[in-house]
């Protein structure tokens, strides 16, 4: 099944009432989304598009839509924490201090222990 399966969930519609509020129109967003014009008014024609190609309009119109669509659902939902690489990248950080806490608390230990 093609298309959106949400009522009254239009992202083509989103991105043309977000171009309009902004004063942009096709040309100048499908330059600095690297496609033509044609492509882009038939992409923000549609009720849905693929979330790359949103990402593309997210930066090319300095909006970020996800957080639209996110303020759209039930306040009891929940998103996970960060980007996964990002949050493996903080605890390895994280780790690395910490043995180097356990380190200076394993000397101060001998010191105390005249070792």
């Amino acid at each position: 099944m093609k298309g959106n399966r949400v009522k009254n969930l239009d992202t083509g519609n989103m991105l043309r009432w977000e171009m309009k509020q902004q004063n942009l129109n096709y040309s100048v967003i499908a330059r600095k989304m690297s496609r033509n014009r044609a492509t882009v008014k038939r992409l923000m024609n549609n009720t849905s598009v693929q979330t790359y190609i949103l990402w593309e309009f997210c930066k090319a119109m300095n909006h970020i839509f996800f957080a639209d669509f996110a303020g759209w659902l039930p306040p009891d939902m929940h998103a996970s924490k960060g980007n996964p690489a990002t949050r493996r990248s903080e605890l390895e950080k994280e780790n690395a201090e910490l043995r180097a806490q356990l380190k200076t608390l394993q000397n101060v230990v001998d010191l105390l222990a005249g070792k």
